[in-house]
């Protein structure tokens, strides 16, 4: 026989809580415990994702400032660029890591106890690292000319204003 007065343990792997079967409500969220051998899989995801959104998202602003002309349509095109690739990498490599591809998600899943600071840091280097991969492999396919051109879809300061207080006209 079974004692139902006995707290309930649901051992998740995102999510471990301790649950009163007497329908009380109480639960006490903590993070799940980690091995750095359960995390390098969702670690890699995030290092991929982090990757691939740099090269694509840059390398459409690269494309849009030479392609498209008109400032507007170059906002459209990179804002439209940037929504669809994030978009597409959550679906990806969601079910794997959780879709984060920002370090500023995962240290606040850290902080909210829905991963363990092993896996935030994790997630936080793989991320760190796989921007400079992908923009390192963003140079290295990207001709001289375009590159020179379209700046890595860089901005400017506008030549009306100062470097010295950018908020400020020049005055002349």
């Amino acid at each position: 026989m079974s004692d139902d007065n006995q707290p309930h343990v649901n051992l998740d792997e995102e999510n471990q809580e301790t649950t009163n079967p007497q329908g009380s409500g109480e639960s006490h969220a903590t993070p799940p415990k980690d091995s750095i051998r359960s995390v390098l899989r969702p670690a890699f995801a995030e290092f991929l994702g982090s990757s691939i959104f740099i090269y694509v998202a840059c390398g459409c602003g690269v494309n849009a400032s030479i392609v498209f002309k008109t400032p507007g349509t170059q906002v459209l095109a990179i804002s439209l660029c940037f929504g669809l690739t994030i978009f597409v990498l959550a679906f990806m490599i969601g079910h794997i890591s959780g879709g984060h591809l920002n370090p500023v998600v995962s240290v606040s899943f850290m902080l909210m106890r829905k991963i363990s600071p092993l896996r935030c840091i994790m997630y936080v280097l793989a991320q760190f690292f796989g921007t400079i991969v992908g923009a390192l492999f963003l140079r290295a396919t990207t001709p001289d000319d375009k590159y020179s051109t379209g700046c890595f879809a860089a901005n400017f300061v506008h030549e009306g204003i100062s470097h010295d207080r950018p908020s400020c006209p020049r005055s002349s």
